[in-house]
């Protein structure tokens, strides 16, 4: 049964490799497309703009607390992504059945380790989404 109601963010995880993110504090998706300007000799100098859809693309962004013992897909596994330049298979969801869940295929292209003074150290990283994301419902 989906989930009822508004869901939480705690309740909204990525996994990279089947494999929650451990300690994970945010994760965003972004996709979009690019516009398109249809100008012609018919539309010249008209109120409104006519447009479609270009390219798309997307990315998804993770930040979590640093520790040396989380589960798997830790900051080691995500600097070796980036060093490495490896695809991750990822998705974003609650995996309560009958929750949509995101699938994507990763490339790291930004990993970021924070430590601050009296703070909880912590790592984010950026990924470009390579080809295109699917969605379905979790069973």
């Amino acid at each position: 049964m989906p989930s009822v109601g508004v869901i939480k963010g705690e309740k909204f995880r990525l996994y990279l490799g089947g494999s929650v993110v451990a300690y994970s504090t945010e994760c965003t998706i972004d996709l979009s497309a690019a516009e398109v300007e249809i100008v012609h000799k018919d539309n010249a100098g008209a109120s409104w703009r006519n447009v479609q859809l270009g390219q798309k693309s997307g990315t998804v962004t993770v930040s979590a607390l640093f520790s040396e013992d989380g589960a798997a897909n830790t900051h080691d596994v995500l600097f070796n992504a980036l060093a490495n330049g490896t695809s991750l298979t990822a998705k974003c969801s609650t995996e309560v059945t009958g929750d949509y869940r995101y699938n994507f295929t990763l490339v790291c292209t930004n990993f970021s380790v924070n430590a601050t003074v009296n703070e909880n150290a912590s790592f984010s990283a950026t990924f470009a989404i390579d080809g295109a994301p699917t969605i379905e419902i979790v069973t």
